[in-house]
């Protein structure tokens, strides 16, 4: 016992020493400092080195402390330092503790972040808690950023898919609106808008096209008065959904690679962008899918656009831009026919998001869209596929 009597004294003076304001400054500091010097130094290794040490540096300041020995009040400070060293589990820890004495207004600012930590890490269980704390319809700042969150990251968080308490989140913001006064009006359509469209996201998820169809329709008497940008989105999802059973189009590459590969024979399309990164899941399903019923009439194909950019460079010409597209899907072990159309051409096929996976038939028949894929998602896919395969 004796030998850790001066350990238990040491921790108990770095936890009652721990100042999180103080120490939340420091950081601040620190990564002024950090960026200055990168920015001087002028290259993407110093900014990236700079990041590195301001990561670093935030689980110095914390690495002997103890959430529950720090005071509530001071725990909203503990949770950005948290953030900046990509901790974001011990963030919701520090966020749940803050919430417990917070007043309203910093509560709500708690609620808030937590609900992005949580979308951040999937936790499927806390998010739903915390969009459920946020004050509404007194703040309806927070049911519109929730609303939005489904929107925009209910489709692509699998562990979402088909989740009921998304739909339980989703009519708890709906019956609360109607609560809201009236001079909220634009808010409120707003959310309902937001709503419809997660909830139709969603139902294409499950393959459920018609009730994806119905979700949209009837909020479009509301899209006059919820936006420019939500309306736009809520237009661009139901075009997605309507071109199920619709003609693809001729196809009018700007650049191409084995195109020619693909005639007469079911495609699956991947839309991509080179920027997003992606690599591990996607690319291992459609080399599996390739592997697996390339024999059976299904082509993988690629299908991109220009970006006019490609890592950090800016204005890049269409041409190079779709060489160096090339060899970053070569780097994938990517061996498919790749096609590079006008952005307005992308556009009206409904892509918006990356990755996109579009199936079409011989006839050049639009059958199904995927909005992202995992491995976990795969044999759904697959067997989808595999069934239309068959078609005569």
């Amino acid at each position: 016992m004796t030998s850790l009597i001066p350990f238990l004294l040491f921790a108990t003076q770095a936890k009652g020493s721990f100042n999180a304001t103080e120490a939340l400054a420091s950081l601040s500091r620190f990564r002024h400092e950090a960026m200055q010097t990168a920015e001087k130094a002028g290259s993407e290794v110093a900014k990236t080195a700079a990041g590195e040490s301001v990561v670093a540096k935030a689980r110095e300041l914390t690495k002997d402390v103890v959430v529950e020995s720090v005071p509530p009040g001071d725990c909203m400070a503990l949770a950005q330092i948290y953030v900046a060293g990509k901790e974001l589990p011990k963030g919701l820890v520090s966020l749940d503790r803050f919430a417990t004495t917070a007043e309203p207004r910093e509560k709500f600012a708690a609620w808030m972040m937590a609900t992005q930590f949580a979308y951040v890490l999937s936790d499927d269980e806390r998010l739903v808690k915390y969009a459920n704390e946020i004050p509404f319809p007194s703040a309806v700042l927070a049911g519109n950023f929730v609303a939005k969150w489904l929107e925009f990251g209910a489709p692509t968080v699998q562990a979402y898919r088909g989740n009921d308490e998304v739909f339980k989140l989703i009519d708890g913001l709906e019956a609360r609106s109607i609560a809201a006064p009236a001079t909220r009006a634009p808010q409120i359509a707003a959310i309902k808008v937001r709503c419809a469209t997660a909830k139709a996201q969603i139902f294409e998820a499950g393959f459920l096209i018609p009730d994806a169809i119905k979700a949209l329709e009837l909020v479009m008497p509301s899209l006059s008065t919820a936006g420019e940008e939500v309306a736009a989105k809520a237009k661009r999802v139901q075009l997605r959904l309507k071109l199920v059973g619709a003609p693809m189009g001729q196809l009018k590459p700007e650049f191409s690679r084995e195109k020619e590969k693909l005639k007469d024979k079911w495609v699956l399309y991947h839309c991509f962008a080179h920027w997003t990164g992606e690599k591990e899941d996607i690319f291992g399903v459609l080399k599996m899918l390739q592997s697996d019923l390339g024999a059976k009439g299904l082509a993988v194909a690629g299908l991109t656009t220009s970006f006019g950019e490609f890592g950090n460079r800016n204005r890049v010409e269409p041409k190079e831009e779709f060489e160096l597209a090339l060899a970053y899907l070569k780097a994938q072990q990517v061996a498919w026919p790749i096609i590079s159309i006008d952005s307005l051409s992308l556009s009206k096929l409904g892509v918006e998001n990356f990755p996109q996976l579009m199936l079409v038939d011989p006839k050049g028949v639009i059958r199904r869209l995927w909005l992202g894929m995992s491995e976990e998602e795969a044999p759904h896919l697959k067997e989808f596929i595999e069934q239309r395969l068959t078609e005569k």
